[in-house]
């Protein structure tokens, strides 16, 4: 795990089969792949939150992520209303996949999200040809 308490590492989940043996020792049950997960990484998304409440979670409950559709141009604007709207007893994080959010709107983008105490995660733009 990160010794910098603002990064977090993680994955897009812990229950791949093909994990099995190249991550997870093959002996170990797959009841216990979290467990297993959790002292390597402190950071999971777990993606059955939109059928399923997290309360259970409880005071575990990281930030909670908002990815933007990859066809979502840079609009600081749209941006700062969404902001607003969401809930202040939660941290959020913002994943940008269109690569204009990369561009020159970076500073006005990372001031938007700083007066609403949230942070952004990017991911890497598609490779040309």
């Amino acid at each position: 795990m990160s010794s910098n308490p603002n990064i977090r590492i993680g994955c897009s989940g812990w229950q791949y089969q093909h994990w099995r043996a190249d991550f997870y020792p093959a002996e170990l049950p797959a009841s216990r792949w979290l467990d297993y997960y959790a002292e390597r990484f402190d950071t999971v998304e777990i993606n059955n939150t939109f059928f399923t409440r997290a309360t259970k979670l409880g005071a575990s409950l990281g930030p909670v992520l908002h990815q933007l559709p990859p066809r979502w141009p840079v609009n600081i604007e749209r941006l700062a209303s969404f902001l607003r709207a969401l809930p202040r007893r939660h941290r959020h994080v913002v994943e940008f996949r269109e690569p204009s959010w990369y561009r020159d709107a970076s500073s006005s983008c990372s001031s938007a999200m700083a007066s609403h105490s949230a942070c952004t995660t990017w991911e890497a733009p598609p490779r040309a040809g």
